[in-house]
């Protein structure tokens, strides 16, 4: 054991322990009914609204939905409602993946097209959708056909599809979840909280796992506003399986044309391939140009939001592969199709390139610069190992809607994804919780950490390691606890952070290393001051740095004195063994104590 003077932790960390967890009994849930191909009269209740949404709990409500949103009389009272699943949906039985082949029972018909676009909030409240089958030559397919601006969709997974549609070599928008987004309506659209296990053909352009098309801003040329395309942000998906088509494809977004883009937490492990000699084909995103352009004298496209971006972030490219016809513009993460400009005032000519930070795969393609590839190259891409840490495994095939929701957080991730996660639930070093005081000569915070030797085995070549510590507002107003980023950080006087390398190590065995690092002689005017550690290894010609919490990682001097003061025990025994008063005893000697009474103000 660790001298207690060496380890004090804050009382509240040792708390959890206390509380029983109490068995709850929950019923089984009949098997659903598979789909019998027909439309259903009315929902199964709701009206609507947000309080009231319209539910829908068998294949028959989900065609019904269909019909409302295609019918265009009816189509303005449906296309913006509220909507939830209050069951688990099966379309089709059977093996999606023998479908390109022999078609199942059923055919659905997407939700939503170009001239009537779903606009609502459509919650699947934990619940599955199985058996999707949709075979056409037509665009925009997916179980939304076509969404437009205000639409959310979110919390389900769609499971055992295939969805197949396009023509030739135009517009296929194909894509799991949404075809195609229509540009009329500049309100934002959200896609979230979903898993995806499908089998996607594209027979066109824009295919994707999650969106196959998202369309494109527009002015006239007087610069007037002819359409504007509201900001897509797809957070928390998972998509698994394959994806192909002609060009432009993608596991999350296929064809992006001048639209702000957030993807963030994100997962794929699928097949992706382009079938054209030309194809763009990247794990998350592809054609995302926003170029500024003239088509003859009439029209411009535009990028609608100053300063916007198109980003992937914290997104990890788990497995399969990502390939094109000819081998040459195929990219790991994201990729852009190369615009012409033309004369728009100042924006003459720019075509701006996506980014994407904090992302990873494991199929081989280190980064955006492919051999024989310009149009991966210039793109700013970050790795970062560690963000992943502590996100739970899913067993998707016992998953229900009664275990979901605590998990709505985290990336999702089926069980057969995780066995493959030898690398990404890898964190650089781990901090212990809370900080110690130092009592000895300099007095101060000290922070711990753990680094795995298998961790650091992974780099060729590592330079150094150890802590870096900072003020606590300061690592909030840099907007990340990084080096660089407080290296940014403009501040009236003094250091910004310390960084202190691990040469004295408490323990360095086959298994790991333990090192701590001190914040010494800290000013009586600091002590309530917050002070955040994070671990950090220098390698490969990079910096990683450990998960960090400002909750767990985070502490003043003041706060941590006065736990380790009032750390007492009505029992004398050898970590409780001075005494201070009758049947109260400290782990500190009376000088000790008088050190620590004195951070605390």
């Amino acid at each position: 054991m660790k001298k207690r003077i060496f380890s004090v932790f804050l009382v509240f960390t040792m708390l959890a322990g206390l509380f029983a967890v109490l068995p709850v009994s929950v019923a089984a849930n009949p098997a659903p009914a598979t789909w019998d191909g027909t439309t259903a009269a009315a929902f199964a209740g709701g009206d609507g609204t947000e309080g009231n949404p319209y539910q829908i709990s068998n294949g028959a409500e989900l065609a019904l939905l269909q019909a409302k949103i295609a019918d265009g009389e009816q189509a303005a009272n449906y296309y913006n409602k509220f909507y939830v699943l209050v069951a688990d949906i099966v379309l089709n039985t059977g093996d999606a993946t023998t479908w390109g082949t022999t078609p199942p029972a059923n055919s659905f018909t997407a939700i939503g097209t170009w001239s009537s676009a779903f606009g609502g909030n459509f919650n699947g409240d934990g619940h599955t959708i199985s058996g999707i089958y949709i075979d056409a030559d037509t665009d925009s397919h997916g179980l939304f056909g076509v969404i437009q601006g205000g639409a959310v969709i979110e919390n389900f997974a769609l499971v055992n599809s295939y969805i197949s549609g396009g023509a030739g070599g135009n517009d296929g928008n194909v894509a799991a979840i949404v075809g195609q987004t229509n540009r009329a309506s500049g309100a934002e659209i959200t896609i979230r909280n979903i898993y995806v296990d499908a089998i996607i053909v594209g027979n066109g352009k824009g295919t994707g796992g999650i969106i196959g098309n998202l369309s494109n801003s527009q002015l006239n040329s007087s610069g007037t506003t002819t359409w504007t395309a509201g900001k897509i942000t797809v957070d928390r998906v998972t998509f698994v399986g394959s994806v192909q088509g002609t060009t432009y494809v993608a596991g999350i977004i296929g064809d992006i044309r001048n639209v702000a883009v957030d993807v963030k937490n994100c997962l794929v492990k699928a097949t992706i391939h382009g079938t054209e000699g030309s194809a763009y084909v990247a794990g998350f995103m592809t054609k995302t140009n926003t170029t500024i352009k003239v088509s003859g004298s009439t029209m411009y496209y535009i990028y609608p939001f100053s300063g916007g971006t198109q980003t992937a972030t914290n997104c990890i490219l788990a497995g399969g592969s990502v390939t094109a016809a000819s081998g040459s513009n195929n990219c790991a993460y994201v990729s852009a199709s190369r615009g012409s400009g033309d004369t728009i005032g100042e924006n003459n000519g720019v075509t701006r390139k996506p980014e994407c930070s904090y992302c990873y795969d494991i199929v081989g393609v280190t980064d955006c610069k492919n051999a024989n590839n310009p149009d991966c190259e210039d793109i700013a891409v970050t790795l970062l190992y560690g963000f992943y840490a502590g996100a739970e495994a899913i067993d998707w095939a016992t998953w229900g809607s009664t275990n979901w929701a605590s998990k709505s957080l985290d990336i999702m991730r089926p069980a057969g994804v995780a066995e493959n996660f030898d690398i990404i639930p890898f964190t650089i070093g781990e901090l212990e919780t809370g900080a110690s005081v130092r009592l000895s000569d300099p007095t101060g915070l000290r922070f711990t950490a753990t680094v795995d030797q298998d961790d650091l085995a992974m780099f060729a070549s590592v330079t150094g390691y150890g802590i870096v510590i900072a003020p606590t507002s300061y690592v909030e107003a840099a907007g990340a606890f990084t080096m660089a980023a407080l290296d940014n950080l403009a501040v009236a006087e003094g250091s910004k952070y310390l960084k202190i390398e691990a040469e004295k190590l408490v323990e360095d065995t086959a298994e790991h290393v333990v090192f701590s690092a001190v914040i010494g002689n800290i000013k009586a005017a600091n002590y309530a001051v917050d002070f955040s550690a994070i671990v950090y290894v220098e390698a490969d010609g990079a910096v990683y740095y450990s998960a960090y919490s400002a909750t767990a990682n985070s502490r003043s001097i003041r706060t941590v004195a006065t736990a380790a003061f009032n750390d007492r025990s009505a029992t004398q025994v050898n970590e409780y063994q001075y005494e201070v008063a009758e049947n109260d005893y400290s782990p500190y000697t009376e000088a000790q104590r008088a050190v620590l009474a004195s951070f605390m103000g």
